[in-house]
Order: C-alpha cells, then sequence, then structure tokens
C-alpha cells in the first residue's frame, strides 16, 4: 500500500504542476491514507518480528533455568 500511495501522490504532483485548474484533493488524501498504511504495516511488522526473537529468547532461558534446577 505504501507503494499504492507513492504512486497517487506522484499522479497529483504530476497534475499539480501540470497546471491542470481542477485540484485534485482526493487523490492527494488516498496518497496519504496509503502511505500511511503502509508504514503502520511495516511497524507492525517490525514489532511481531521483535516479539518472536524476544519469545525464543525467553524458551532459551527457561530451558536453562530447567536444566540448572534438574542439576
Amino acid at each position: 500500500s505504501f507503494i499504492l500511495g507513492v504512486m497517487s501522490g506522484i499522479r497529483w504532483l504530476l497534475l499539480f504542476f501540470g497546471g491542470y485548474d481542477k485540484p485534485r484533493i482526493p487523490t492527494l488524501i488516498l496518497a496519504t491514507i496509503l502511505i500511511l498504511m503502509g508504514f503502520q504495516l511495516w511497524i507492525l511488522g517490525l514489532i511481531a518480528d521483535l516479539m518472536a526473537v524476544n519469545r525464543k529468547l525467553m524458551e532459551e532461558v527457561q530451558l536453562r533455568l530447567r536444566r540448572k534446577d534438574s542439576n
């Protein structure tokens, strides 16, 4: 969605600097929404990856503690 937002933004810039009389505000709003959605999806993916790494580390710590307690 980020790429679609950038493409919509480029379209708006081309229309704006091309001298069209009608302002293309809906295109600008669409571009903004798509760029924000793409950024949010990227951040959520990063958070999910960090949570997965944290879970693996916690499992290793628990395993080491169990081994230590059993000895």
